[in-house]
């Protein structure tokens, strides 16, 4: 929130500090920054394991200032993000939970790995995480003919 006065889109540092029991305690500086645009991401489909790779694009991405931690989401598993372009992040994430048959989950970035931006809720950036979560049955007869599940 910007102070009376100040541009509501200046960016830059502020002193953190909390009024505890009369005394000023102070927490080190808290970074303002326009929040980020996302428009899109490449795949939509992956492995839910294995290191896969994201792409996310979009505007005002940055990781020049003191505290940046890029990240990434899809559904709750949250992985690293690393600054390509002002316009392109990589996401990595080493495991993402399994969705139903014909859901997707939910993906997103953020500069402090925690302020997810909101999305447009007509057209939300989806993944949909592929896998194998088990195998039916897990024996049979030498002889073969035994159907099975994956």
């Amino acid at each position: 929130m910007a102070l009376p006065g100040k541009d509501p889109l200046a960016t830059g540092y502020v002193k953190f500090s909390v009024k505890i029991e009369g005394s000023w305690v102070q927490f080190g500086d808290f970074y303002y920054y326009k929040q980020i645009t996302v428009n899109d991401m490449s795949p939509h489909y992956g492995p839910s394991e294995g290191r896969g790779i994201i792409y996310f694009f979009g505007s005002d991405f940055r990781d020049d200032y003191r505290g940046a931690e890029l990240g990434c989401k899809v559904g709750e598993s949250i992985g690293q993000a690393v600054l390509v372009d002002s316009n392109t992040l990589r996401c990595t994430i080493d495991e993402i939970e399994l969705v139903n048959e014909g859901e997707v989950a939910f993906a997103n970035v953020a500069l402090n790995s925690y302020s997810w931006p909101r999305t447009d809720p007509a057209a939300p950036l989806t993944y949909v995480p592929y896998g194998i979560s088990g195998v039916f049955p897990s024996a049979g007869p030498y002889s073969g003919f035994t159907d099975i599940l994956v």
